[in-house]
């Protein structure tokens, strides 16, 4: 009877044992958990492209700060920014190196204001460099390289937005958004305007072409024309698809 139960008892702290072996097994795997995701995720190709080019012709939503699809007198694509002062973009592009980013604006409502524009990319502030060329302006950054596949999220803050003077348009405006351009800094090679500073003089935002909406033909003022409602290219007001999360 003894020898029977010393027999059960060795063989329950062997069973104890190991079962005490695989909690700690599974302690330093929850351990390293997170490393091997990322050790992981390194291997794994990027699905991201590495280039990424939008223009006003996408399906915007209003909610992220922009109003309806215009044209300028030249035939060139354009949406002001408003009501709000924020205007914002949810992009996938990759970030396993650094890229160059690039926003192109055909105008600003009131330049000596809104050159003043500033970038929160993933939460955190980044410098923009701004430059005037003409009538159209380029804010440039690069985005420093990033762990992990998720979308990039982009805020552009105006330092203001308001209606045009001396026009029946009331809507809030703030800058007239072309395009977005983020590729490695190598590959955007276009000629850079020289920068303008605040307080310097700055060209009439207005002057020159004319911006005309599409179903109306340049009938309308150079100073942003529209109902003020969303219509986009395919006129459903639905978020474009086209690189932009929803």
């Amino acid at each position: 009877m003894i020898h029977t139960l010393t027999e059960e008892i060795i063989s329950l702290n062997i069973k104890m044992e190991l079962a005490l072996r695989q909690i700690q097994a599974m302690k330093s795997f929850e351990s390293l958990k997170d490393y091997l995701i990322t050790v992981d995720t390194a291997k794994v190709a990027d699905p991201r492209p590495t280039v990424l080019k939008l223009d006003a012709t996408q399906l915007f939503n209003p909610r992220d700060g922009f109003h309806t699809l215009e044209y300028s007198q030249a035939g060139v694509p354009f949406r002001w920014t408003g009501p709000s002062r924020e205007f914002s973009f949810n992009v996938f592009v990759s970030r396993v190196h650094p890229v160059e980013l690039v926003l192109r604006a055909n105008s600003l409502l009131k330049p000596e204001l809104q050159s003043a524009l500033v970038l929160i990319a993933d939460g955190e502030p980044i410098n923009l460099s701004l430059a005037q060329e003409g009538e159209k302006w380029e804010a440039r950054t690069v985005l420093p390289a990033r762990m992990g596949l998720g979308a990039t999220h982009l805020t552009f803050v105006s330092a203001s937005v308001g209606s045009p003077p001396d026009s029946a348009d009331t809507r809030l405006l703030g800058i007239a958004f072309c395009e977005l351009e983020i590729c490695p800094a190598a590959d955007i090679a276009e000629p850079r305007p020289a920068p303008m500073l605040n307080g310097s003089a700055l060209a009439a935002p207005f002057a020159g072409s004319r911006p005309v909406h599409p179903d109306s033909a340049r009938r309308r003022s150079a100073r942003a024309s529209g109902n003020g409602h969303h219509t986009g290219a395919s006129g459903n007001g639905h978020a474009e698809n086209n690189g932009i999360s929803g």
